[in-house]
């Protein structure tokens, strides 16, 4: 076997084996970690208190980085483009969790899409 291949296997195996160990049934709690977990009441706090938008930049990062990891599994994919400007998925985000305030950022960024 090729290190090439190896390597490849590697990879592999690192993106999606945390998506096998944190599986969780429909109705489990959903096994989120970093700020897709946090709720929307505590996001319309950071917006409130965020003047630089460091908030806002993690959160569309994050949500960034959700959305290519969706549209990496996703068939057909996502439309990135649409889906992944700066200002919509902000605007998208602070829309939903002011409709939703039990909601996470999470649920903000994938019913959005």
């Amino acid at each position: 076997m090729s290190s090439t291949n190896l390597i490849s296997k590697f990879l592999r195996a690192a993106i999606f084996l945390p998506l096998f160990l944190f599986a969780t049934s429909a109705n489990a709690d959903s096994a989120l970690i970093g700020i897709g977990a946090d709720t929307c009441v505590r996001h319309l706090v950071h917006i409130e208190q965020d003047k630089d938008d460091v908030w806002k930049t993690n959160v569309a990062a994050w949500a960034g980085g959700f959305l290519s990891g969706l549209n990496v599994a996703a068939s057909p994919s996502i439309d990135l483009d649409q889906a992944a400007s700066f200002d919509r998925l902000s605007n998208a985000i602070i829309a939903y969790c002011k409709a939703h305030p039990d909601g996470t950022i999470y649920e903000a960024v994938y019913f959005n899409t």
